[in-house]
């Protein structure tokens, strides 16, 4: 950031940037002609160079931010800072931490971190940004939750509560912050092809193919265009709401 005070151009900000479905968002929002601003958690050259690469592709501005979502300090720190020198229009929180443990296995102390991490910093970094949104009398925000916030499957206690949070955040957000002219949404990816789902063991990939109506798992591309509907005009009317996006998952 340039630190010179706030810009007069609009911004979308998106978290977990770095992340297969983090790219797939930033990619296509450049390709809307959005100017962006891509929070990761660490700095990465190899990063930097495909952000700067798909900035001059499609001409718009995108800036950079590392801060750690482990870290309160830094999150809120991150959050009035984007306020102080950014007009933000859209937010994409798409940061998070997996994790997959069954009750009895999951320890407090990991239990506390996903919460804190996938849910109280969401929410601490939101507030700022969202109070910036609220005195511009314009914003949309979209939560990154999960199926498995909403599908209580083995193994997903500290993942899936975080996520459920989230997505009750979302709907509270959103009838708090419609009389402002903000819009607050989640979308609920199931299965998506991920570095992260192609490290699964082919039995485990195979059964949640087989949870899909359709068969295959979704693509990052296919959740990114469905955030660039909801952070657009065209879902003006559209707040609240958890869209799920699995292939017909039963």
């Amino acid at each position: 950031m340039n630190g010179i005070g706030k810009e007069s151009i609009e911004f979308v900000v998106v978290t977990g940037a770095n992340g297969g479905i983090g790219r797939a968002i930033a990619k296509h929002l450049a390709e809307q002609g959005l100017s962006l601003v891509l929070c990761t958690r660490d700095k990465n050259d190899l990063f930097a160079n495909w952000a700067s690469e798909l900035a001059e592709a499609h001409n718009v501005r995108i800036d950079l931010m590392e801060f750690d979502f482990r870290n309160s300090i830094d999150v809120k720190a991150a959050s009035m800072s984007l306020v102080k020198n950014y007009k933000v229009a859209g937010l994409v929180n798409c940061a998070g931490m997996p994790f997959g443990a069954t009750i009895l296995m999951t320890k407090i102390e990991d239990l506390r971190e996903i919460i804190e991490v996938n849910f109280i910093n969401q929410v601490l970094f939101t507030q700022y940004i969202l109070k910036g949104m609220c005195s511009n009398k314009k914003g949309s925000i979209v939560n990154i939750a999960s199926m498995s916030g909403i599908n209580a499957d083995a193994g997903t206690l500290a993942y899936g509560s975080s996520k459920a949070a989230l997505i009750f955040f979302t709907k509270v957000a959103a009838a708090e912050s419609g009389k402002y002219g903000v819009r607050v949404n989640a979308v609920c990816p199931g299965a998506i092809d991920t570095e992260m789902l192609r490290q699964m063991n082919e039995v485990a990939l195979n059964r949640l193919k087989l949870r899909s109506a359709m068969g295959r798992v979704g693509t990052p591309v296919e959740v990114a265009t469905t955030v660039g509907f909801l952070l657009s005009d065209a879902s003006s009317y559209i707040s609240g709401e958890v869209l799920q996006i699995n292939g017909g998952q039963g």
